[in-house]
């Protein structure tokens, strides 16, 4: 719902809405999670994993 929203209709979703992803990393995080749900679910074989704890951060750049 999160992506349609953006991409069908050109705005980012509303923020006190709990029915999308929030933009940002635990957002980003959460809907890959997702993503890799769903294809686990349909049988789709992976080769890969995702951390459970979301992403790992490769440099420190001081944004959190």
């Amino acid at each position: 719902m999160t992506r349609n929203k953006i991409v069908h209709q050109g705005e980012p979703p509303e923020t006190t809405s709990n029915e999308y992803l929030p933009i940002d990393r635990d957002g980003s995080s959460d809907a890959l999670n997702c993503a890799n749900a769903v294809l686990e679910w349909l049988g789709v074989g992976n080769e890969y994993k995702l951390q459970e704890s979301g992403f790992v951060a490769l440099s420190d750049t001081g944004d959190p």
